[in-house]
């Protein structure tokens, strides 16, 4: 009776154990929630800039967040088994700290820089020094090929144990594109206008 109460006591502490673990690890962390609608809005000079809204929907706080775009452009290079381009477009800065989300949270709407592109070799010399020039807008990005998508990805360390994630949001297209300012407590754009090139 003695042996099988220490074994009893010995599964009930490995159970507690792992679900303090799974609770802490899998539960119990921030979790990211991107904008469906990619925010388009003039400016002064007479071209636009491009924005992204995401929120923590997690239970705890996102520490130095970073996020990067993606441009995948497919069968840019005809003939080749590896044909796809690549172009890395930053967002701008570091967010400190994201907080896990409440009703009055605001959430980080940050920008696409366009003309800090990076594209890889295979794109057309005349589109990227127009985009470095600023002479490209979104919309054109994604029409120049047919199947041209935008992808987001957030990188942050969760606040309590440290660990880096990354998160990936869904495959944007230019009909994800929408003049209108994000509502301030929401992923919600104010008046949304679907644009194309």
């Amino acid at each position: 009776m003695h042996l099988l109460e220490i074994a009893l006591s010995v599964v009930l502490g490995l159970a507690t154990s792992f679900a303090f673990f799974y609770w802490q690890f899998h539960i119990a962390v921030p979790r990211v929630r991107f904008s469906e609608k990619i925010s388009k809005l003039p400016l002064d000079d007479g071209g636009y800039r491009y924005r992204i809204k995401y929120e923590n929907p997690g239970r705890r706080a996102m520490l130095e967040v970073t996020l990067v775009a993606r441009l995948r452009v497919p069968g840019i290079r005809a003939g080749r088994h590896a044909n796809i381009g690549i172009a890395t477009i930053p967002m701008e800065g570091l967010t400190p700290r994201v907080p896990a989300l409440r009703e009055k949270t605001l959430r980080p709407t940050p920008e696409l820089e366009l003309q800090k592109t990076e594209f890889d070799r295979t794109f057309p010399r005349d589109l990227v020094e127009r985009a470095h020039r600023g002479g490209v807008s979104l919309e054109e990005l994604l029409t120049f090929r047919t199947g041209v998508e935008l992808f987001i990805y957030l990188f942050a360390f969760d606040e309590f144990s440290g660990s880096r994630t990354m998160f990936e949001s869904k495959r944007y297209n230019v009909a994800d594109i929408a003049e209108g300012e994000y509502v301030a407590t929401s992923l919600e754009i104010e008046r949304t206008a679907a644009t194309s090139a």
